[in-house]
């Protein structure tokens, strides 16, 4: 299962794919990202 952050606001959603509207902010999926590391998870975290 992969890990997807949304661009906009943050959220991390997991899923084969990402959503096809985020949850928080209404975000398309062309705005997720994949995270491909736990670091990267941690340093989204830290920058709120």
């Amino acid at each position: 299962m992969k890990r997807w952050r949304c661009k906009l606001c943050g959220l991390v959603f997991r899923g084969d794919e990402p959503p096809e509207v985020c949850g928080r902010c209404g975000a398309t999926k062309e705005q997720f990202e994949e995270i491909k590391s736990y670091r990267e998870t941690r340093m989204a975290k830290s920058k709120k």
